[in-house]
């Protein structure tokens, strides 16, 4: 039980160490995080379709018929090359559903707070609420390519957070 107690306390603090790192790294340098991950995925993508590609062309000669791996390598190579190319496109989907979500939750919030507001209930402040809301699902809508890297900040910063939660549960526990 102490081994145990000990290997969670010690992986709490590797694990805050690295959200620390991570996420001031996303803070300070939003645009270069996210190439470096949209690198490795690509190299990683190119070395499984490449392992893909080698086995098949040693299994070629035992198995006769649909060759699924060499299918599959080519696949995995021409989706790396698509993703390193698309990277900041496919990932600026992202930011146009959030608005999309984020509009209809805030206009639907400002119809409730208006008809509130006309039944004779104070809702100044869910109305004022709904308006930063339509303001910024608007904002993620039209500028989904800035918002990106805002929206990349801020998973930083949640990091960042969650890193100072692990020390602070840490030094509790101690």
């Amino acid at each position: 039980m102490n081994q145990t107690w000990f290997s969670l306390r010690r992986s709490s603090r590797i694990k805050a160490v690295v959200h620390l790192v991570l996420g001031t790294a996303i803070l300070l340098w939003p645009q270069s995080i996210f190439d470096f991950f949209s690198y490795i995925l690509f190299f990683y993508m190119v070395a499984m379709g490449g392992v893909q590609l080698y086995r098949s062309s040693r299994e070629q000669k035992i198995i006769e018929g649909v060759d699924f791996q060499r299918t599959g390598g080519i696949f995995l190579l021409v989706a790396a090359f698509f993703i390193l190319i698309f990277a900041r496109g496919i990932v600026s989907i992202l930011p146009i559903l959030f608005g999309l979500i984020i509009l209809l939750f805030a206009c639907t919030q400002a119809v409730q707070s208006w008809n509130a507001r006309i039944r004779g209930f104070a809702s100044t402040g869910q109305l004022i609420y709904s308006i930063l809301m339509i303001i910024a699902g608007l904002s993620l809508l039209f500028n989904p390519f800035n918002s990106l890297m805002l929206l990349f900040r801020f998973f930083g910063f949640l990091l960042v957070t969650m890193s100072i939660t692990e020390f602070n549960h840490f030094r509790q526990n101690r």
